[in-house]
């Protein structure tokens, strides 16, 4: 059986299992798609615009600068439309079945994609994560786990369907800049919080990325309040394995994340994870959460 996975992270701490992992970077590169190459529509050069080809300001409105793009003959000729193909094709044939989880559906169309790529073989099984990151990677290694049990792919299948919607996600933000910059928050709101020294709290709550909590002082005084919230006075955790994701923490946190598993957590397995670099580039450095799931 083939599982397939876009979380390389996950698939490190998995790679003792007997399954066989592939990893990619980002959603979608089990699937290609060729898109029709649209003749393009040629624009006459904006004689305000900058001759170096900056934008232009107009009272308080910006333009940006206007490119003359000029069709393509042959590519025109040449244009196809086909339907998506699944990368995952040599290992549909190699072997008995393929389980391809992907990042939320309400993150990408990863999911759709793939799901419309399956309907060509009949041994793939799409599963929807409804999450991003080590979420994504926690389905993975259960995955390989029950894999290694014997168990059938379709039974696999929808035990991920009902696992996914029991994953908790979240971690703390050790700064709003790098959310500002892509376009996520404003700057202003950025500015105020690291002013005011806001450590915003962000889950993934029904497959979407929230504002859970907003904490105040120094990160890792923030990351103790922070694994407190999660874990204190709660008897519906699953206590086989946890996550602890990050990307370049700062000191002092990764310990006040452990302290608050040894005190509140008590789970049989502690994984250690780097963030990728999609959520990474969003998150900033420093930023710091856990991956647990609900028991059923």
């Amino acid at each position: 059986m083939q599982i397939l996975n876009h979380h390389a992270a996950a698939g490190r701490a998995a790679g003792k299992e007997e399954s066989h992992f592939e990893h990619q970077n980002h959603c979608g590169q089990h699937l290609r798609s060729v898109r029709s190459a649209a003749p393009a529509v040629e624009h006459q050069p904006d004689p305000h615009a900058h001759p170096h080809g900056r934008g232009k300001l107009s009272g308080r409105r910006y333009h940006p600068p206007r490119r003359c793009i000029r069709p393509c003959p042959e590519r025109r000729q040449n244009a196809q439309i086909r339907r998506p193909q699944s990368g995952g094709a040599p290992f549909a044939r190699d072997y008995d079945a393929v389980i391809h989880i992907n990042v939320g559906s309400k993150f990408s169309s990863c999911f759709q994609n793939a799901r419309l790529a399956a309907q060509e073989f009949g041994n793939v099984y799409v599963v929807d994560s409804e999450n991003i990151c080590t979420g994504q990677g926690y389905l993975v290694l259960q995955a390989a786990k029950w894999a290694a049990d014997g168990l059938p792919p379709k039974n696999i299948s929808m035990r991920l369907q009902g696992l996914a919607k029991r994953v908790e996600l979240s971690f703390v933000l050790n700064q709003l800049d790098y959310m500002a910059k892509s376009g996520r928050c404003s700057g202003v709101l950025a500015f105020g919080a690291n002013i005011l020294g806001i450590k915003p709290s962000l889950a993934v709550i029904d497959g979407e990325l929230k504002v859970v909590r907003k904490y105040r002082g120094s990160l890792p005084i923030c990351v103790d309040k922070y694994i407190t919230d999660q874990l204190a006075s709660r008897e519906d955790i699953d206590r086989s394995m946890v996550f602890i994701s990050s990307t370049q923490a700062k000191p002092g946190c990764m310990e006040a994340i452990k302290a608050g598993l040894r005190q509140y957590g008590n789970f049989e397995n502690v994984y250690e994870t780097d963030i990728g670099t999609t959520i990474g580039g969003y998150s900033g450095p420093g930023t710091i959460g856990i991956v647990f799931a609900r028991k059923q």
